[in-house]
Order: structure tokens, then C-alpha cells, then sequence
């Protein structure tokens, strides 16, 4: 590991790895409200998605207790490995006047900041996929998802159940690391396959996604901000979308930034046609009460039927 990595740096405890979390989600708003869990394998995490739950009921002081029965299936996810390669030149670390972790570290900050990007629209599109494998797909118009159509996702967070996997081959999310940032060669100066005298490092993270609970995923796709009925028909379809997921106060809905643009150009703070659509003094969108997150790394349109994994 590169020295003094994940010592502390300052007297308030903050670490270098903190800050590589801080560029991971700076402009990947969603994966700050995902709760990280260490998965049971290197490469894949396995896992008992419940099914049913039943019995629970008001009983009489000592009374019979009424039998409960709780119902899983066992399956399984795969993790993602996103990682890369840092090389810098023996002069450049010469003339920068800082030292060689530094270096390092300060290279990852950006490579830290372009894996969250990728990586929250990898998970966006695993939750559409996987909503509509699962029937957990609603549609706002129309009988069949419309091609090329803006994709809304509902998700309620719980840790062990819906949460983002971290590989424990390669990170700690809280008092360690999530992101394993290693020098080549033991840190000593090295000539690569083009013949330069450079330093090295590599740069891991094994991460995935956790869709146990049906319930606690949906997606809305066929959203025409354009369309003639929409101030009326989405509010009623996100209202009934809502009421087949368990919400709490982790949820959230996930879009682009485009659409909700659009939405808001429908919808104002004075607007008295839906108080169910919401928007604050600082344009902070809610939609039935669950707080809207919106990213430029989740696409504005989806052509579903061209994403792997559907059928």
C-alpha cells in the first residue's frame, strides 16, 4: 500500500481515502445515498432474496403465538471490476517538488471522480434492467415500455438487502478503504513497455449493486414530459408506484437532469394544479413527498430493448 495512505492526516481524522470517497461521488449524486456493504465473496456476493412474510398478528396474554413463516430464495450477484493503471515519468515526479504518494494520490482523486460517473449509470441500468426481468417495470402511457423513452427509478436503500457491494479483497467502505490504490515495482523507478523511466501504481475497485428486496426497486419508463396529459397522469402513476414499494426515509428517485428539467418546466412553487409534485425555494424537486436526485450521468432517454439482460 502507498504510504501513509489511510493514516490520518489531520487532527479532525480526515484520511486521503475519505477524499478519494468525497471525488467517487462529488458528481454521482446517488451512490451518496446507496449504503455499502462488504460482499460474502471476492468477485460475488450471495444472498437470500425474501419472498413472503406472514403470521405476524395480535395475540392474547399468554396466548398461543401465531406461527410465523418467512420465505427466501437463494441466489446471487456478480461485482464489477473497475480499475487501471497510473504511470508517471521520472522527471515529472522530479520537477513537482512533491512527494511520490502524493503524486499518486493526486492522480487518483480524478480517476476517483470518473469511476463514480461510470459507476452510477452501470447501477442505473442495472436497476432497469433488473426491474424489468422482475416486473417491477411501470408504465406512465401505453401498453409496452416505448423505446428511446425517459426512465424514472424509485429506490429505497437498506443495508443487506438494496445497497452497493464492495469486494472485501479490495476495500473497507468505512475504516479503511474502498478503493485500493498500490505502488508497482515496490515504488521503485521502472522502464515501461515504451522504454520510459517512470513510477507506477494501480487502481482497483470491485464494486456491484444489491437488489434483494422487490420491493424496494421500481422503475417508471414512457415519461413524456411533452405529453398532453402528463400534469395529471404522472402524478397519479407515481403516487401508485410508490404504494407497491416500501418507502421510508431512504428513498429516493433517481433521474436525469434533463427530465427533471422538463418536469419543472410543468410544474412551479406556485404551481396549484398537483401539491404532489413539489418544488423548494431551491428548486429541490420531491415527488409524492420522496426526494428527487437527478445526475448528468443518467441518460435522458433509454432504449431498453438494447440493454443486456432484458428480454
Amino acid at each position: 500500500m502507498i504510504t501513509g495512505f489511510y493514516a490520518a492526516t489531520t487532527a479532525a481524522g480526515n484520511c486521503p481515502n475519505a477524499v478519494l470517497i468525497d471525488n467517487l461521488t462529488s458528481f454521482a449524486p446517488s451512490l451518496k445515498r446507496l449504503q455499502w456493504t462488504k460482499s460474502n465473496n471476492t468477485a460475488t456476493h450471495s444472498y437470500r432474496e425474501v419472498k413472503a412474510v406472514s403470521g405476524v398478528d395480535i395475540y392474547d396474554f399468554d396466548g398461543v403465538l401465531p406461527s410465523l413463516d418467512v420465505s427466501f430464495s437463494l441466489s446471487h450477484v456478480h461485482l464489477t471490476p473497475f480499475g487501471g493503471a497510473i504511470e508517471l515519468g521520472d522527471d515529472f515526479c522530479r520537477n513537482s517538488r512533491q512527494s511520490l504518494d502524493s503524486l499518486f494520490v493526486e492522480q487518483a482523486k480524478y480517476v476517483a471522480r470518473d469511476l463514480g460517473m461510470k459507476l452510477e449509470r452501470s447501477i442505473y441500468e442495472k436497476i432497469v434492467r433488473t426491474s424489468i426481468d422482475t416486473n417491477r417495470n411501470f408504465l406512465l402511457s401505453g401498453d409496452v415500455p416505448n423505446t428511446a423513452s425517459n426512465t424514472l427509478v424509485v429506490l429505497t436503500p437498506v443495508s443487506g438487502e438494496v445497497c452497493g457491494l464492495y469486494s472485501p479483497a479490495y476495500g473497507k467502505y468505512d475504516s479503511d478503504r474502498l478503493i485500493e490504490l498500490e505502488k508497482l515495482s515496490g515504488g521503485a523507478l521502472y522502464s515501461n513497455l515504451k522504454g520510459i523511466a517512470v513510477f507506477g501504481a494501480i487502481f482497483k475497485a470491485v464494486l456491484g449493486v444489491l437488489l434483494g428486496n422487490r420491493r424496494m426497486y421500481a422503475t417508471v419508463t414512457n415519461v413524456d414530459p411533452t405529453d398532453k396529459d402528463f400534469v395529471k397522469t404522472f402524478p397519479e402513476k407515481m403516487s401508485e408506484v410508490l404504494d407497491e414499494c416500501l418507502v421510508g426515509e431512504s428513498t429516493f428517485v433517481l433521474m436525469s437532469n434533463r427530465l427533471k428539467t422538463a418536469i419543472g418546466s410543468k410544474y412551479t412553487t406556485q404551481s396549484s394544479q398537483n401539491t404532489l409534485i413539489r418544488f423548494d425555494e431551491k428548486c429541490n424537486l420531491s415527488i409524492c413527498g420522496v426526494p428527487v436526485v437527478h445526475s448528468a450521468n443518467i441518460p435522458s432517454k433509454v432504449d431498453w430493448t438494447k440493454m443486456p439482460g432484458t428480454a
